[in-house]
């Protein structure tokens, strides 16, 4: 087989050609190089012979741009790895989760090529998303508090829930379909229930403290108002009819589908969220808010604390 020559960005047409000439070797040209039909073509045709008018080391100008552009990509690869790797907590076929905390503090620049970066490991290729999309994709995550999600090209979802950025594919099969723990598992205290792929609901008892009470909210924990001797909780999925009493909301009721259209949860993610329920109803919508009617009181004296946890 014979040597290819390829052609080198700093390399110009007519030193290759006098190259072949004063070796007497012999080449092909690509008739399609000739035709204005295509833009690449039109470009080095018509437009440069036009900008070498002003400059004439125009090409070699934008020789030394792209060496120099090469460069500095390696660089900005370094760069993105360890803040990959820094804030990467899930990466499974069809899913890749972030820390938004991590995510939000790295520079524009390098948000973007998180975002691309991601799309690539959820899709296997970089082809379909827009620098319009990647733009979407940091207003709403970075620029906006709370959770959020939204569509991207090719079937993917973007969202942010709890302390994680999202993306992963409507076609993404995982052993959660169908978790073992949706019709109802028991929740001992102490004790902990596995939801499956390093998650799990843990209860511990704690003893009530005027700190407890007046802490903030805390959404991958609640602490709950109960006699451990006579609390019976089980860890469940959704279920036609849930309502629950949102802290914060006056005791007011609530349907759980439309505390989940108000919190902007993407419908796929559902029926992964944990409920922790009792006897009187649901306790802790997990990873969201707890009940009001299970809320820690000044007069109680013994609590059980709730916690939603992953695997590091």
């Amino acid at each position: 087989e014979g040597r290819i020559i390829r052609p080198l960005l700093h390399v110009r047409r007519p030193e290759i050609l006098d190259y072949l000439a004063t070796r007497a070797l012999t080449y092909r040209s690509d008739s399609s190089n000739a035709t204005r039909i295509y833009q690449r073509n039109r470009i080095r045709h018509d437009l440069l012979p036009q900008l070498q008018a002003f400059n004439p080391r125009l090409v070699e100008a934008f020789a030394r741009t792209a060496e120099l552009l090469r460069e500095e990509a390696a660089l900005l690869e370094e760069v993105e790895q360890a803040r990959w790797s820094a804030i990467l907590i899930e990466s499974t076929p069809g899913r890749v989760v972030l820390d938004a905390e991590g995510f939000a503090q790295a520079p524009v620049a390098l948000q973007r090529r998180l975002v691309r970066r991601a799309w690539k490991a959820v899709r296997g290729n970089s082809t379909g998303l827009t620098y319009r999309h990647v733009a979407s994709v940091l207003r709403q995550f970075v620029e906006r508090t709370g959770e959020a999600s939204m569509n991207l090209p090719g079937g993917i979802c973007a969202g942010r829930l709890g302390n994680g950025v999202i993306m992963e594919s409507d076609n993404r099969q995982t052993m959660d379909d169908d978790p073992p723990w949706e019709a109802g598992v028991p929740l001992p205290v102490p004790g902990s229930v596995a939801l499956g792929q390093g998650r799990r609901v843990r209860a511990e008892v704690a003893t009530h403290s005027p700190e407890a009470e007046d802490a903030g909210p805390d959404r991958m924990s609640f602490t709950m108002c109960a006699d451990v001797s006579q609390t019976t909780l089980i860890v469940r999925r959704r279920q036609p009819g849930d309502w629950f009493c949102p802290t914060g909301m006056a005791g007011r009721k609530k349907k759980l589908q439309d505390f989940f259209v108000d919190q902007k949860v993407p419908r796929r993610r559902r029926d992964q969220v944990p409920l922790v329920v009792a006897p009187g109803g649901i306790v802790w919508v997990g990873g969201y808010r707890g009940d009001e009617r299970f809320r820690l009181r000044s007069h109680t004296s013994r609590s059980v604390r709730l916690f939603l946890e992953e695997d590091e």
